[in-house]
């Protein structure tokens, strides 16, 4: 007669499932699945553990704290449930608590280690202060582009206060500034894990570590993410669409790449730049009358920039409007009247439109 699965076993498989749904990045499948485990075994003190860190790596602290008070309490013999428990006080900013726990842990017969590790944490919560100062100082660091002394001030600023996004953030740009992209991106899914709103502008920032790194579907994926999210500002929406046209355009995707810059140009339609590298793409597409369109829009908003008369005026021969091909280069070679290439596109407008120059 086969033996019927014991309540143990049931929560092994519990647990087995969850891990490998976890490891596969499934990580929503996984907290489900402890959930399930918990509420069938409320003093299953590991699965309270593994909740509880999982919620934490979906940016959900405050959350993670109730399992993890639960697994302290079940087995309050093991350090690391303990040191979780003191991370999510530190990262939510709850120093008194967290103070509390390291006076606890000092009676309650914890290895000494993880005596020292809870007290160190309590002590670097209570010194660290008011961090406006350092916050506004590591901002005048990062417009005076002094990267090394951002990253400096930056990994203090992180060690004091682990729970604030901004110097995670300004650690990120200083080691991306200094070509440390591995670094780099461990700050910046840190600032992820810690900002409470503004993460489409940090993960536009992480696809830059991504890309620069050649992980160019990780940094398309990310940028799609922020795109998607219906929650970006428009400059934030602007750089996630330029960035990710930029990308298509390396990749010969020139659909795609006009479908990006519009977005971007829609985002921010005052801007010249993004009309242009729309107009660019949709001339190499041979799109003559839309790449005319947005060229147009983009001498409107910038008259003084010679590069752009040119390419409208590429646009409007390739449309066969000579004419005002002819005026549009007669601008480009105005603005820049070295310029031989201007020049040579002028003389051939102007030579069959019977014009003189």
């Amino acid at each position: 007669m086969a033996r019927l699965p014991t309540p143990d076993a049931d929560a092994q498989t519990l647990l087995a499932q969850a891990r490998e749904a976890e490891v596969q990045g499934r990580t929503s499948e996984a907290i489900r699945r402890l959930r399930k485990l918990v509420e069938a075994r409320p003093q299953h003190a590991e699965a309270h553990y593994r909740l509880g860190r999982l919620l934490t790596r979906k940016n959900r602290w405050a959350d993670a704290l109730l399992p993890l008070r639960k697994a302290v309490g079940t087995a309050p013999r093991t350090g690391r449930y303990w040191l979780a428990l003191a991370d999510a006080y530190r990262m939510l900013g709850q120093d008194k608590p967290l103070a509390k726990l390291a006076e606890t842990a000092a009676v309650a017969g914890l290895d000494a280690d993880t005596v020292r590790a809870l007290a160190q944490r309590a002590e670097a919560a209570r010194t660290a202060g008011d961090p406006k100062p350092v916050v506004d100082e590591l901002g005048e660091k990062f417009q005076g582009q002094d990267w090394v002394g951002l990253r400096q001030l930056a990994e203090k600023a992180v060690g004091d206060f682990p729970h604030l996004a901004r110097p995670w953030y300004y650690l990120g740009l200083a080691c991306l500034a200094q070509k440390q992209l591995d670094r780099a991106e461990t700050a910046f899914v840190h600032a992820l894990d810690t900002a409470p709103e503004g993460i489409e502008g940090l993960k536009v920032s992480l696809a830059i570590v991504y890309r620069n790194q050649g992980r160019i579907d990780e940094a398309m994926a990310t940028l799609a993410e922020v795109l998607q999210s219906g929650r970006a500002q428009p400059p934030v929406v602007c750089d996630a669409a330029t960035m990710l046209g930029n990308i298509h355009v390396a990749a010969g995707r020139l659909y795609e790449a006009a479908q990006a810059f519009r977005r971007a140009a829609t985002a921010n339609p005052h801007s010249a730049h993004h009309w242009r590298k729309l107009g660019q793409v949709l001339l190499a597409q041979g799109h003559g009358t839309d790449a005319v369109q947005a060229l147009r829009l983009a001498a409107g908003r910038a008259p003084e920039v010679p590069g752009i008369w040119l390419e409208l005026g590429n646009g409007l021969f390739e449309a066969g409007l000579l004419d005002q091909a002819t005026d549009a280069y007669a601008t480009a070679a105005r603005l820049a009247p070295d310029d031989d290439a201007i020049r040579d596109r002028l003389e051939l407008a102007a030579a069959l439109t019977g014009r003189t120059i």
